[in-house]
Formats: structure tokens, C-alpha cells, sequence
């Protein structure tokens, strides 16, 4: 009988919303691990690239301007999905990404598919359609990201392994060029060894609409479970939560303390750490990108030969699975820093080494010499180049390392903005090093180290890559800067 059970107890109450919350939580976590696990086809973009200079006869100009337009769409639209994130759902963005996909793909395999039964030259009509496809695929691409990024901090928001887990969807990110790379060179290779991009490209937009329209279902973060127990339980604990190697204390006097939600977005724009930390992600990201992308001329220029098709899906295999290592030891580091800063002393708490900071200036060092590399000894000894491809797989781990870091300093509330924030500057990055691989790599041509449309020859990137070398080591003055400052912040 009712009399013999107590009601409106925390535990009964507990226990009636807790299965339902785990169920939505694994859901879910599975499908921002879906999403992302496919959605980075953006990382592939190599094997396409001297295909739209041999095919479609565009020119290394043309090929850059839509990578880095892809790309640049891809960074720039971040703030917004954040935005609409926090009003409406991750779901939405998930349907928007899977719509953009489809079509963008479909029309990318139609301009093969066109090419294969048409001998006019179609380069102009051919760039501008690619052109706007590429660019609602970085539009998809950060919709995904996005709103896998923002659901999983949302479910695992309490988790002490949340570092960790928050990196799992944007390793799959990584893993996604890895398993497409694969997918094309297993499944849709011809015999002359060149990818049926046609076919290849059909597939992705049938394979990425799906994902899309089945995180439109499934990411919805127990946000109802999570409000339920705060009118149950006191929520001050969950207030007063820290994440990662700082506390509260050290932004006193100058910032919010973080997941207090206090900061609002004006005092988050004044800032200086934002724009610090913000200009080390251009840094290091700029150079990264431009390389995975234009990963096909690069090796082509290195190598002589225009059918690279299987060297290229190597390297992006070795680049996916540093990148997805590093990023998955870059959360799990996180979440060790979190649990020694509440077991060490207060005064070390804010050693650079014990810090979140330090995730990103080791992979940054890495990267460093592996540009270096590139720029000196690749022209000598090409097999060196799988060093490159390493060094800069491990070069995510340092841009993904500034996650915790955001999280620890604005909290949950305003982390959809400040990480928006942080992740928009690689957009200027990009461009501006894109241009620089394409002058590069047009100057090579015109001293003679080119044939029909590619250049061959240490002068096409050697010069690009020192730029890149002494790009990433500008980053980790930045970091150290942002470290002094939050670590003076704290001693006031």
C-alpha cells in the first residue's frame, strides 16, 4: 500500500528519473560519436584536390581558394551554431548538417559524373559550383562538431572523466578521414589506381544525410533529468564546481569566477585571455589545415608523379590516427590535472606544468620541428615527410587541449561562446596561409618546376613551411603569455 512506501523523498525521486537520464545519455553520447565519426569528410579533401586540376582543369589557385573557403566557413560559422545551440537544441544543428551534406555531395558527384560524359571544358562553371558546395560542407562540418561538442558537455557535465569523453566525438572527428580515406581507396578504386569520385561522392552524401537525420533524433542531452534534481537536491555543489588545474579564486577581482555564470558576454569580450588564447589557435591551426589539406599537391610536388591516390590515403591515415591518439591522451591528461590540483599543495597549482597549458605547448614544440622538417630535409630525403604528417596529427592535440582550458576559465554558461570565440580565429589562420602555399606554390612553377598545372620541386612548399615553423612557435609565446596573465590574476 502507498502507506507503507514514503513519497516526495530525494532518493524515490532519484530513482525514478535516473534510468530514463542514463538511457538518454548513452544515446546521446552514441550518436555525437556517429556524427563526428563520419562528419569529418572534410578530411579527405586531398584525395580530391589534383583530381579538380587533372579532371576539371582548374589550377592550384582554384583548388586552394575552395579548400580554404570550405575551411574558413567551417571556423567562422562555430559562434553561431553556439549560439543557436543554446537557443533551440544540438538536434537542429544535426538536421541542418545532414541536409547540407546531402546536397553538397550529390552535386559534387554530378560535376564527375559530367566530366566522364562531356569533353567541353567546364573549369568555370566547375569552380563555382564546387566552389558553394565546399562551402556548405564546412558549414556541415562545424554544425556537426558543434553540436556534438556542446551535447556532450551538456550529458557529462558532472562526470569527473569529463575531459576524456568530451574528447571522444572530436577524436572520431579525426578517425573519419582515416575510415573515409579507407572506404575510397577499398571501394571505389579503378583500375588505373584513381578514385571513382563520382561514385565515392554519391556515397558520402547518402552515408552523411543519414547521420544527420539520426542525430536529429537522438542528441538531446538529459537536460529535463539534470533540472528535475536541482529543484530536488541542492545545486551549490554543482555551482561551485571546477574543471582542470584552476580554481575559482584566481580570476577574483578581475573575472567571474567560472560555472558560477556570472560573466556575461560583454566582460568575456574584454577579456585579454580570450584574445591570447584565441590568436594561439590561429597559429597553430592555420598551418595544420593548410597542410591536411593540400596534402595531394604537396606529395605530388615531392614525389614528381600526379598518381599519389594511395600515398595520400597513407598520410591521412597516419594523420587521423595521431590526431585521434593525441586527442583522446590530451582529455584524459586533462582530467588527471583536474584531480592532482585538488590533491597538491595551493602554491602548486599554478606550475606551468601541472597546468592545462602545458597540453598544448609539448604537441605545439612537436610541431614546430616536424614544419621544420618539411622545409629542409624533405627535398633530400621525402620518405621524411611521414614525420611532417605525424608531428601535425599530433598538432590537434594542442587546439583541443584549449577546450578544458575554456571550460575552467568561463564555466559551462558561457562556454558555447567563448569556445566559439576561440575556434572562429582559425578562420583568418587558414586564409592567410592558404595564400601563402598557393604563391609558393606558383613561384615553383614559374622557375620551372612545373607540368601541366603542377609544380614540382623543393621551391613549391619549402618556404611555406619554414612560415609555418615560425607560426606555431608565435603560438606558444601566446599560451605562455595567457599562463602569466591567469597566473598573476591569481596572486593579486
Amino acid at each position: 500500500m502507498r502507506g507503507q512506501r514514503p513519497t516526495g523523498t530525494d532518493g524515490e525521486a532519484n530513482s525514478r528519473i535516473a534510468k530514463p537520464g542514463s538511457r538518454s545519455r548513452v544515446v546521446c553520447i552514441s550518436c555525437c560519436i556517429l556524427n563526428t565519426l563520419l562528419g569529418g569528410s572534410i578530411n579527405v579533401y586531398s584525395l580530391y584536390g589534383p583530381r579538380f586540376i587533372r579532371d576539371l582543369h582548374l589550377d592550384q589557385y582554384h583548388v586552394n581558394i575552395i579548400s580554404t573557403t570550405a575551411m574558413m566557413s567551417l571556423y567562422i560559422l562555430i559562434p553561431a551554431w553556439g549560439r543557436i545551440c543554446q537557443l533551440t537544441s544540438p538536434r537542429l544543428l544535426s538536421f541542418i548538417a545532414g541536409i547540407l551534406f546531402g546536397t553538397s555531395y550529390l552535386a559534387i558527384a554530378s560535376m564527375f559524373t559530367t566530366h566522364r560524359t562531356s569533353t567541353l571544358d567546364h573549369s568555370r562553371p566547375a569552380f563555382l559550383t564546387l566552389l558553394l558546395a565546399y562551402t556548405c560542407i564546412g558549414a556541415a562540418t562545424s554544425s556537426v562538431l558543434m553540436s556534438s561538442i556542446i551535447a556532450c558537455t551538456e550529458t557529462l557535465e558532472k562526470s569527473p572523466y569529463k575531459g576524456f569523453l568530451s574528447a571522444v566525438p572530436i577524436a572520431c572527428f579525426g578517425l573519419s578521414g582515416i575510415l573515409e580515406s579507407q572506404v575510397a581507396v577499398r571501394l571505389f578504386c579503378l583500375p588505373n589506381k584513381d578514385i571513382d569520385l563520382a561514385s565515392f561522392s554519391a556515397f558520402l552524401a547518402i552515408a552523411l544525410f543519414s547521420t544527420g537525420m539520426l542525430g536529429a533524433w537522438g542528441l538531446k542531452p538529459p537536460n529535463e533529468v539534470l533540472d528535475i534534481r536541482g529543484h530536488l537536491q541542492n545545486s551549490e555543489e554543482r555551482q561551485t564546481a571546477t574543471y582542470g588545474a584552476i580554481e575559482p579564486q584566481q580570476l577574483e577581482g578581475n573575472m567571474p569566477a567560472p560555472g558560477r555564470g556570472t560573466c556575461s558576454p560583454t566582460a568575456l569580450l574584454k577579456d585579454p585571455l580570450l584574445w591570447w588564447l584565441s590568436v594561439a589557435n590561429l597559429l597553430i591551426v592555420g598551418p595544420t589545415e593548410v597542410y591536411n589539406l593540400n596534402l595531394g599537391t604537396l606529395l605530388q610536388s615531392i614525389t614528381g608523379t600526379d598518381s599519389v591516390a594511395n600515398q595520400i590515403s597513407h598520410h591521412v591515415a597516419l594523420l587521423a590516427i595521431v590526431s585521434t591518439v593525441a586527442r583522446l591522451s590530451a582529455g584524459a591528461l586533462s582530467d588527471c590535472l583536474q584531480r592532482e590540483s585538488s590533491s597538491t599543495a595551493e602554491e602548486q597549482k599554478y606550475n606551468l606544468v601541472s597546468s592545462p597549458f602545458v597540453l598544448f605547448l609539448a604537441p605545439a614544440a612537436v610541431d614546430v620541428l616536424g614544419f621544420l622538417t618539411l622545409g629542409t630535409m624533405v627535398a633530400r630525403f621525402p620518405k621524411v615527410i611521414s614525420l611532417t604528417s605525424a608531428s601535425v596529427g599530433l598538432s590537434y592535440a594542442s587546439s583541443l587541449s584549449l577546450l578544458p582550458v575554456t571550460l575552467s576559465i568561463w564555466g559551462t554558461a558561457q562556454f558555447p561562446l567563448a569556445w566559439g570565440i576561440i575556434s572562429l580565429a582559425p578562420a583568418m589562420g587558414i586564409g592567410a596561409f592558404g595564400y601563402l602555399y598557393s604563391v609558393a606554390y606558383q613561384y615553383g612553377m614559374e622557375r620551372g618546376g612545373g607540368t601541366a598545372g603542377f609544380c614540382v620541386g623543393a621551391l613549391c612548399y619549402t618556404s611555406w613551411a619554414i612560415i609555418c615553423a615560425l607560426a606555431v612557435g608565435m603560438s606558444i609565446v601566446c599560451v605562455l603569455m595567457a599562463w602569466l596573465i591567469l597566473s598573476n590574476r591569481r596572486h593579486r
